[in-house]
């Protein structure tokens, strides 16, 4: 027996568990969206309040995506659902309140972790701020185009105004 055989089959096994392992969170993440569904969460996407059909849509969408990451926080947990475990670029993002029984859902292209923050933000009603002034819907496109490939932005979030202030590099 030549010594590549058992690194070859010790590498099969690894590939074998993690495809378990990615497909087991998947379907508990998506179980636990459809518990929140079935417990009558109020799903809300770009700041409406989705129906009941809409929401059973957008459940059957979720199927195409794929479970990325969970982050449990004391009142709420955010799911990230990604396109494709190879190379992602789009990605869904619920965030479930537990306490106002609430899924807050942002679409999103994939970039840093501050493109990303602000458009998930921005889709959950806050106002967008830069260099201390309100922008317009187009303003914050051109503004959110520029920062997906530029990672040096930084966000100050004020909650209590609902407002993203996105400060230059």
């Amino acid at each position: 027996m030549r010594i590549e055989t058992p690194y070859k089959v010790l590498l099969g096994i690894i590939i074998v568990v993690a495809i378990i392992g990615q497909i087991k969170d998947n379907i508990v993440s998506k179980n636990e969206i459809e518990k929140c569904y079935k417990e009558n969460y109020t799903f809300v996407y770009k700041q409406e309040t989705l129906s009941d059909n809409l929401i059973k849509q957008f459940l059957s969408q979720l199927n195409e995506y794929n479970y990325s990451e969970e982050k449990d926080k004391k009142d709420s947990d955010e799911y990230q659902f990604v396109d494709s475990i190879f190379i992602p670029e789009r990605k869904i993002v619920l965030q479930a309140n537990h306490k106002s029984k609430t899924v807050q859902i942002a679409r999103i292209k994939i970039g840093s972790r501050e493109y990303e923050n602000a458009q998930i933000l921005y889709q959950h009603g806050y106002q967008i701020l830069h260099d201390k002034k309100k922008l317009s819907e187009k303003e914050i496109k051109k503004l959110l185009n520029k920062m997906e490939y530029d990672h040096d932005y930084m966000l100050k979030k004020d909650m209590k105004n609902k407002t993203l202030t996105i400060i230059d590099p």
